[in-house]
């Protein structure tokens, strides 16, 4: 019994390690489209182009950018909470009776719904500031 349970936590973190490669890389290609890129500000001052003396859009510059960064953020930390929750899950499936192993992976999961909880407020009063002081 033991032996299956060894060779299923090695399945598993095989799985969870290439499920969250994947994750990061799929978060590392949304942040190759975001605002950083092709940025309109760097290249009317980088070619010396500019429309009546002012550069367009470099108001927003700013808010783009803190938003572009709190994105990334999210799309990093999301998908990483939710992989530790499935772990913890598993691992509380695979406790076989031992309490101090439920114990940890309850607490594990409790912890991870907190950072979900945290990204996804961050997110609202990151758009509410920025809304506000913004106009």
């Amino acid at each position: 019994m033991k032996k299956i349970t060894k060779n299923i936590k090695k399945i598993a973190i095989i799985f969870f390690t290439t499920l969250s490669i994947l994750s990061t890389t799929s978060a590392l290609a949304f942040a190759q489209s975001s605002p950083f890129s092709g940025s309109k500000g760097a290249v009317c001052n980088g070619i010396g182009i500019n429309n009546g003396g002012v550069c367009p859009d470099t108001a927003g510059s700013v808010n783009s950018t803190i938003i572009a960064v709190l994105d990334i953020l999210t799309w990093i930390i999301g998908p990483i909470s939710v992989i530790v929750i499935m772990i913890a899950g598993f691992r509380m499936i695979t406790s076989n009776g031992d309490a101090n192993t439920f114990n940890s992976a309850r607490n594990t999961i409790f912890y991870a719904s907190i950072g979900i909880v945290v990204v996804s407020i961050s997110q609202i009063i990151v758009q509410f500031v920025l809304n506000k002081t913004t106009g």
